[in-house]
């Protein structure tokens, strides 16, 4: 049993959506972490960093220090996900059970493929590499999480735009590392499967929104991530 101070619960109601142990080894949730990298991150701006430098002639050390500061961070988050499952696996596979909590790591992948990114003009083979297991990582976790769901049983105010990190965002992000490591027959098909996924569970997400009481404080700043596939559904066509 935990103390209420170890533990953190998000009430919908009567309704418990969020139930997370936290022990003092494992301060950050991984998943919340890579979250905040992905969006946040000076991954982005790193990589028009690149492009500027060819475009314009600006320094590249500028972009190319952030990206390695970006790596730098994605990699001791990754060891300590690790090691949670190593010396915390109840609190992780909580966390991997939880309807909400588990989409969250999806992200492992995405970010992998990321850093495959940044990679790629120093390491080709490292570069593919990371873009191997990070894309069978992403449809593994992705075909996983979709059974999850046609399984049924779930309740509707747990329906959130985190679905999309399972699937779509998985996708879109394999057909921008697919197209830039030069496999650009590969785009079309992860493209599609991001495309689809993206519309089923847009469906489901905006009849949650329109139909059901407002998300909770606690989850709305998930509605950023609402705008994700869109952006990147853009920037692929």
């Amino acid at each position: 049993m935990y103390s209420p101070s170890q533990t953190l619960t998000v009430q919908l109601k009567s309704f418990t959506v969020l139930t997370i142990a936290q022990h003092p080894p494992w301060p950050l949730n991984l998943g919340l972490s890579l979250t905040r990298i992905w969006h946040t991150s000076p991954h982005f701006f790193s990589f028009t960093q690149r492009v500027a430098a060819k475009l314009w002639h600006l320094p590249t050390w500028i972009g190319e220090a952030i990206m390695l500061l970006t790596i730098a961070i994605w990699l001791v988050l990754l060891l300590l996900y690790v090691g949670k499952w190593l010396w915390a696996r109840a609190d992780a596979l909580a966390e991997f059970e939880h309807p909400v909590l588990c989409c969250f790591i999806g992200l492992v992948p995405v970010s992998t493929m990321f850093v495959a990114i940044a990679i790629a003009p120093y390491s080709r083979a490292i570069a593919i590499t990371l873009f191997v297991v990070g894309t069978i990582g992403q449809l593994s976790f992705g075909v996983y999480r979709s059974g999850q769901l046609w399984m049924g049983r779930r309740k509707p105010e747990i329906i959130t735009p985190i679905l999309y990190l399972s699937t779509v965002a998985g996708s879109f992000v394999s057909t921008i590392v697919a197209s830039t490591l030069g496999y650009r027959e590969w785009g079309p098909l992860f493209f599609g499967g991001g495309l689809f996924s993206w519309l089923a569970l847009e469906s489901m997400i905006m009849q949650r929104l329109y139909l059901l009481e407002a998300l909770p404080k606690s989850l709305r700043p998930t509605l950023g991530i609402q705008l994700a596939p869109l952006s990147l559904a853009v920037l692929l066509i």
